[in-house]
């Protein structure tokens, strides 16, 4: 269903090559005994690419809740939540295969923060929803991954409606230092 031997871009999916390049610099700096997190996958295609440059001794998770109300539109297509979890099954078979420590899991984005036990997270990646609602979810869901301080953790959200996406971004992640340490003063 999938032809592997294009790469990731085979994956149906709406994430962009330059999202692809920009992602992929990140993952080749995972050390080893480090995990990648994508939250929020769809089809696989942006787990794809993460996987495709993982290295060896790294781990790699993605989380995705494939609500049955939600689909998106690819070339005008729809792609509904069984056949996106089909997908990203596929991609997570085929980096298996070739010896990938890859893990699809279906739980919402914020749970997944909530209840992540793996090892430390070197890059988070939020695909989810590309909302700003939605992004301070995530952020706050997932806060024990991440040292803002520390600038121990690449965290990366391309494809959240471009330069505003990434706005929002900087806004939730000042917003959420101030938060730590004000609530440090007290």
């Amino acid at each position: 269903m999938i032809d592997f031997g294009m790469g990731w871009r085979a994956v149906p999916g709406m994430f962009s090559p330059g999202d692809g390049d920009t992602v992929q610099i990140a993952v080749k700096r995972v050390p080893a005994g480090q995990a990648v997190v994508e939250l929020g996958a769809w089809c696989g295609r942006s787990f794809a690419a993460l996987c495709e440059h993982l290295p060896a001794g790294a781990v790699a998770y993605s989380f995705d809740s494939y609500l049955e109300d939600s689909q998106a539109n690819v070339e005008e297509s729809p792609i509904t939540p069984t056949v996106a979890k089909k997908l990203r099954q596929l991609v997570e078979d085929h980096f298996r295969a070739l010896g990938k420590d890859v893990h699809c899991v279906v739980r919402d984005s914020v749970t997944a923060g909530l209840e992540y036990d793996g090892p430390p997270v070197s890059v988070l990646f939020i695909d989810d929803h590309h909302s700003a609602d939605q992004l301070e979810k995530d952020f706050n869901g997932s806060s024990k991954l991440y040292d803002l301080e520390g600038g121990q953790n690449q965290i990366h959200l391309p494809g959240a409606s471009g330069a505003r996406g990434l706005v929002a971004v900087q806004q939730i992640a000042e917003d959420l230092l101030e938060t730590q340490q004000l609530d440090a003063e007290d």
